[in-house]
C-alpha cells in the first residue's frame, strides 16, 4: 500500500487516509512521510482531521456531550452498575475513548474465563441489554447510539 501511495504522490495523484486508529498509528502505518503528504487523513474515524499534514479539526465524544452531560451519563452508568446482582465486578467499569465511552458492567480488568462466564449469564439474564434499554430512556434526549459490544 505504501509504494502504491507513493508511486500516487509521484504522478501528483492526490488521496486521503481513513482510519480507526489516531494518527500516530497511521504514521507508523503508512510511514511519516505518507500520513503528512496525504491530501487528507482522517484519524480516529474522522473525528481528527488533518490537510496535507495540518489540523484542521478535532471533535470528541466528551467536546459533542459536554462536561454536564458526560458527568450526568458517567453518574448513572456508576449507580446503576453499583447496583447490579451479579457473579463477578472487577474494575474499570468506564473506559473513555476519544470518539465514544465503552461501558462494562463487570470491568474491563476481569479476566478471559470471567468474560466468557459474564456471556453466558447474560445469555439468560440479559444485563447488558436491559441496561443499553435503560440508557436510551434516560438519555433520549441527547440523540445517543448505545450498542452491545464483545
Amino acid at each position: 500500500m505504501v509504494e502504491t501511495l507513493t508511486k500516487m504522490q509521484a504522478k501528483g495523484i492526490d488521496f486521503g487516509i481513513v482510519s480507526g486508529s489516531d494518527l500516530v498509528k497511521v504514521r507508523e502505518q503508512m510511514t511519516p512521510a505518507i500520513a503528512e503528504s496525504a491530501h487528507y487523513c482522517f484519524a480516529e474515524n474522522g473525528l481528527d482531521a488533518y490537510k496535507q499534514g495540518q489540523a484542521i479539526e478535532k471533535q470528541s465524544f466528551n467536546l459533542h456531550l459536554g462536561e454536564d452531560n458526560l458527568k450526568r451519563l458517567v453518574n448513572f452508568c456508576l449507580h446503576y452498575i453499583a447496583d447490579l446482582d451479579i457473579p463477578i465486578k472487577r474494575g474499570t467499569f468506564i473506559e473513555f475513548r476519544n470518539g465514544m465511552i465503552n461501558v462494562c458492567p463487570i470491568g474491563r480488568n476481569c479476566s478471559k474465563p470471567e468474560r466468557d462466564q459474564f456471556e453466558e449469564y447474560d445469555k439468560t439474564a440479559l444485563v447488558r441489554q436491559t441496561f443499553v434499554e435503560k440508557l436510551r430512556q434516560e438519555f433520549a434526549d441527547l440523540n445517543l447510539c448505545f450498542s452491545i459490544g464483545g
